[in-house]
């Protein structure tokens, strides 16, 4: 069989139990020589753990005489997406729920080659995670696949995920090791967010592609006017990125794409704003195409910190309804709930759960469908403030 073959051939695997497994030679040495391979959740962060993983796989292909893989930002960037995704949306599989493959979300990191990859969920330690991998014969051929040149990882909850590629990594120096001092100056170089900060109440009201052109509609508080929205659009493994000034509280876009992605009738669209002095930071991200969802809001209500919340989307589509809700804690820091609604076969979805203490006051409620491939249906957006004693119909 050829490589990419069995490199395309793989299947989920889910950690169902957590006795020790067998795994490859030398395990006990290389437990010993990665740092934190049996650090649990709260003993070490999730960039260490997830960090263990690699250097585990590292370790055991050096004992079989195989090419060690170096980071590949691109690469952890997509398996962390991946990892987080998977987890926002309860589901667990290679292709995600948007339809994309590991090669296609590799090529929208910027990596310019197909990818393989390996999940687990459920793994409680990295020596655990990477004993299943090396007690699944499909993951182990993948991890000790010869070809691989870069490896990315990414780590969300109890998911865990290993992209594999074949291309060498960029040659500026960076591999990855450093992904969690990035993410840290980047944090330290974002605008100052105050307190009292108003929430920016991002709601898109039309995603679509047509005729090679991305046309968009978003709301946003106008307190944002003259901030900067980033926008990224991921299509046939591509990922086109730009910024589009708020006016009057409005997000417009009209925009060619380039030509690699003028023949697609749909793809993955990005929205971030990195907040500012008056404004929290706010992000979304749903499907852009022709078919409407028809997400409609029937009732909405918050009493007693239990928030109730039911509507309607078109038959054809299947997934879930996320609930996303910002709010203020009692420190003035800024906190986010998020719930899942199930749509049912006839495109109802309901969601009733009772927030966290900090929550029950309430906040801003963005209700979202992320959008459905097969039918190429678009994601859709519906913002409300809702706070403790209110109901709407």
């Amino acid at each position: 069989m050829a490589p990419l073959t069995r490199a395309l051939r793989l299947t989920a695997l889910t950690a169902l139990t957590g006795a020790a497994l067998a795994a490859g030679p030398g395990v006990a040495a290389a437990q010993a020589a990665c740092a934190h391979a049996d650090a649990k959740p709260g003993e070490a962060s999730a960039d260490q753990r997830a960090l263990a993983t690699v250097c585990l796989v590292n370790e055991e292909r050096r004992q079989r005489g195989l090419r060690i893989l170096r980071l590949d930002p691109r690469l952890s960037e997509s398996a962390q997406r991946h990892a987080e995704d998977m987890r926002a949306r309860n589901y667990f599989a290679h292709i995600s729920l948007d339809g994309l493959s590991p090669s296609d979300r590799a090529r929208a990191a910027g990596y310019p080659m197909g990818a393989g990859e390996n999940l687990v969920r459920g793994g409680q330690t990295a020596a655990h995670t990477v004993a299943l991998w090396l007690n699944s014969p499909s993951h182990r051929d993948n991890l000790l696949l010869e070809r691989y040149r870069g490896i990315g990882m990414g780590l969300s909850g109890d998911y865990w995920a290993h992209t594999f590629g074949y291309a060498e990594p960029p040659a500026d120096g960076r591999t990855g090791l450093e992904s969690g001092a990035q993410r840290a100056e980047a944090a330290a170089s974002a605008p100052v967010v105050a307190p009292g900060a108003h929430p920016a109440k991002l709601q898109v009201r039309r995603a679509g592609v047509v005729d090679g052109r991305l046309d968009l509609l978003a709301d946003i508080t106008s307190r944002a006017d003259g901030g900067q929205v980033t926008i990224h659009f991921m299509a046939n493994g591509r990922r086109t990125s730009f910024t589009q000034r708020v006016s009057q509280g409005i997000v417009r876009v009209r925009r060619d794409l380039p030509r690699g992605q003028r023949n697609t009738s749909t793809g993955i669209v990005e929205l971030h704003f990195a907040g500012s002095e008056l404004v929290r930071p706010a992000a979304v991200r749903l499907r852009a195409a022709r078919g409407s969802a028809r997400l409609e809001r029937e009732w909405l209500s918050l009493r007693d910190g239990v928030l109730l919340a039911r509507g309607t989307i078109t038959g054809r589509a299947e997934g879930a309804v996320r609930l996303i809700l910002s709010y203020a804690r009692s420190d003035g820091s800024v906190g986010e709930w998020q719930g899942r609604a199930s749509v049912d076969r006839d495109g109802d979805w309901r969601l009733e759960e009772q927030l966290p203490t900090d929550a029950r006051g309430g906040g801003h409620l963005s209700i979202q469908f992320t959008g459905y491939y097969p039918e190429r249906i678009r994601g859709e957006q519906i913002a409300k403030e809702v706070l403790d004693g209110q109901a709407f119909e």
